[in-house]
């Protein structure tokens, strides 16, 4: 009884113990899977983590590629405006130039002046008038400002200027074979909206021999 007893105990043993290893779940199985995941995962987290790192570098040179840019457009843009500044303060200098010249000849006209030659030129040098009067040819810088605030017109008159009118006299006296005395005057002009003064300095400055 106890041999039977005993063998029935272990076959019912026997049954559990299959009964329970087929219900319980293959952990072996599993932890492939979740391997499986793994050697998945990492070569998917470091593709992204190195297209984060390639934007991350792309991006502060594209920022440094875009600030060039705008930089570049930003000189460009400066240069196009100092550039047009400079056009046309040279414009309305120009325009400037000649209502005083116009001034200076019509004055001059007025006062007994044969007028030779306006804007005479000999390659960089250049005699705004040339006139004559009692037997003396007279040499004429005009001076044109729209104010005296910076001081008077004729004080532009320097050194240097006035060699390069003595040596565009001397070439102009040579080709016309002119043999009247010559003078050096300046035509100082302040022309204001509606107004304008004139100031006629006759024997301005004396030729000297210049190197």
């Amino acid at each position: 009884m106890d041999r039977v007893i005993g063998c029935d105990w272990i076959e019912v043993f026997n049954k559990q113990y299959v009964r329970h290893n087929k219900f319980q779940p293959d952990y072996s199985e599993a932890k492939l899977q979740l391997n499986y995941s793994a050697a998945n995962y990492n070569p998917i987290t470091a593709q992204r983590i190195t297209t984060q790192l390639q934007r991350s570098e792309l991006q502060p040179n594209y920022s440094a590629a875009n600030y060039n840019l705008i930089t570049a457009q930003l000189n460009y843009s400066k240069a196009n405006y100092t550039q047009s500044a400079k056009t046309k303060s040279m414009a309305e200098h120009n325009i400037l130039g000649k209502k005083g010249e116009d001034l200076a000849a019509g004055f001059l006209l007025k006062h007994g002046y044969d007028i030779l030659e306006r804007n005479w030129r000999t390659g960089r040098d250049e005699i705004d008038i040339i006139a004559r009067k009692d037997n003396l040819l007279i040499i004429v810088e005009v001076k044109t400002r729209s104010t005296d605030y910076f001081g008077e017109p004729e004080e532009a008159v320097t050194k240097k200027k006035q060699m390069f009118l003595v040596r565009a006299t001397d070439k102009y006296v040579n080709e016309k074979e002119i043999d009247d005395l010559i003078r050096y005057d300046i035509i100082s002009i302040i022309l204001k909206p509606g107004s304008h003064t004139i100031n006629h300095i006759e024997d301005a400055f004396y030729p000297t021999v210049y190197e």
